[in-house]
């Protein structure tokens, strides 16, 4: 069951299945906010258009005199997504300091040596992954172990 957007401003729509019913440039998922936030960063118009390419100047504008029309419901979506990001955030720390699996990761030796061991292998390598060494040495992936014969030319 498809609902139409809502347009609220020119370029700007809500609609409830569209990131919980923000306001959102038309035709896409890029909330209000997220412009605002780059903007709030020192980003310019230009700058933003690069960060989303799929967007036109004409919707970044729009994008700012609504904030600019609107800035308590734009302030408040930042408070939201504030507190998500710390429920979020002490959730995680909690889970960690929790016992999980019937152990206590943090403080779990075979945890902190999986961790060490991974730490020393990006080290080694200067910290790229496999695929950009075997890039970067023009290394072939591994294929089987069998080797096959040549195939004889015919003739």
């Amino acid at each position: 069951m498809a609902t139409t957007a809502r347009a609220v401003f020119s370029h700007i729509t809500k609609q409830v299945e569209v990131r919980a019913g923000k306001a959102c440039i038309d035709h896409t998922r890029i909330a209000v906010a997220d412009v605002v936030a780059l903007l709030k960063a020192g980003k310019t118009p230009d700058e933003v258009r690069i960060a989303y390419p799929a967007l036109t100047l004409a919707q970044i504008h729009a994008a700012i005199s609504y904030y600019y029309d609107n800035p308590d419901e734009i302030e408040a979506t930042f408070s939201e997504d504030d507190a998500a990001e710390a429920g979020h955030d002490r959730h995680r720390a909690e889970f960690l300091n929790s016992s999980a699996g019937g152990m206590r990761l943090a403080s779990d030796p075979r945890f902190i040596a999986i961790i060490e061991r991974a730490r020393r292998r990006f080290a080694a390598t200067g910290g790229l992954s496999l695929a950009q060494i075997r890039r970067k040495h023009r290394l072939q992936p591994k294929t089987s172990r069998r080797r096959t014969a040549p195939r004889k030319a015919r003739s």
